[in-house]
Parts: structure tokens; C-alpha cells; sequence
């Protein structure tokens, strides 16, 4: 499902919503950037550096974005 994120509605959109950014700023001022707070989000834990990888469930994981290290955060929606 491929969903763009200047079409996110407070009526509809996914559950949950990570954006990665190279600075803890970067990602925490998307909440009051993009008023994830009107659209009924909130932070879903606590924004901090991760590296992310990816499997197919049989090898070994492949690392996304060149294994480099992102600030992400996660917001949530009640529905």
C-alpha cells in the first residue's frame, strides 16, 4: 500500500507512521509540522537513533539506507 504523506486525514491514514530524519529536531518537529496532533497521533515512544534492516524471512537481513543511522519517530492513532 503506497499512501502519500500530505494526504493523511484525521478520517483516514495508517494506525501508525514512522519518520526518519538525520537530527532528533528534524524528527520531532514533523508532529507540529504535519499537525500529526489534529489528525488524532501521538508520539508512540521515545524518538532515538536506529538502524533499520529488512528479510524476507528465510536470510540473513539486508540493511536499508546503507545501514546508516536514523532518528525515528513513531506516532500512533487511536481509531
Amino acid at each position: 500500500m503506497s499512501i502519500e504523506f500530505n494526504s493523511i486525514t484525521e478520517e483516514d491514514g495508517p494506525d501508525t507512521i514512522t519518520i526518519l530524519a538525520e537530527g532528533f529536531t528534524e524528527a520531532a518537529m514533523e508532529y507540529h509540522r504535519r499537525e500529526m496532533g489534529a489528525k488524532g497521533y501521538s508520539l508512540g515512544g521515545p524518538i532515538k537513533p536506529q538502524t533499520f534492516f529488512i528479510t524476507d524471512g528465510m536470510g540473513e537481513p539486508t540493511p536499508l539506507l546503507e545501514g546508516k543511522q536514523y532518528f525515528a519517530a513513531t506516532f500512533t492513532r487511536k481509531k
